[in-house]
């Protein structure tokens, strides 16, 4: 089994990309998605660690970390088999030092290479596709400028399956959204 960081996003965007992807599954190239709501992967470790020994740092981590504010900007494709189709959160100061805060919480050989400082890209997983991702794209395409919300928590998973062994709140924040 493997333990992942993610952060958790506020219900209300939650529910919207829990949309979009319903929206998507009927595209009969697409494979179901998790049974966990979207996210942003911080941290993968490809070590066996023991939960106990990340959950007082993230516990830590998140008391003097606020909730901040996320807007998607573009979508994208992981090419593969399957092809991942994401949402790319625009990269901030806020997001890139709380990964650095997660992955600084371990030795970096214990973290997985695509989430190492530098390597990493920040995006939501919406659905994996088998062949043409024609039609998923168009349906992403639709609004995107809708799809903002906050980063309100961090959660320690465990998979495969995805179990939540542990869920961190940020403290609440009045950020409000960058003009464009």
């Amino acid at each position: 089994m493997v333990l992942a960081v993610t952060a958790r996003l506020d219900q209300e965007l939650s529910d919207l990309l829990d949309s979009l992807r319903r929206a998507i599954q009927p595209n009969s190239d697409v494979e179901p998605g998790p049974n966990y709501p979207p996210h942003i992967t911080l941290a993968v470790f490809e070590a066996d660690i023991p939960p106990d020994h990340l959950t007082e740092r993230l516990r830590t981590l998140c008391r003097n970390v606020a909730s901040f504010s996320v807007a998607n900007s573009h979508f994208g494709v992981f090419p593969g088999e399957p092809a991942f189709v994401f949402l790319a959160p625009v990269v901030t100061k806020v997001l890139l030092n709380l990964h650095e805060q997660v992955v600084g919480a371990l030795p970096a050989k214990l973290i997985h290479q695509h989430h190492a400082s530098g390597c990493w890209v920040p995006h939501i997983t919406l659905a994996s596709v088998r062949e043409n991702a024609g039609g998923v794209l168009d349906t992403i395409l639709c609004n995107l400028d809708e799809y903002k919300g906050k980063v309100v928590g961090l959660d320690l998973v465990r998979f495969p399956p995805i179990e939540i062994l542990e869920s961190f709140p940020l403290s609440p924040a009045s950020e409000r959204f960058p003009h464009s």
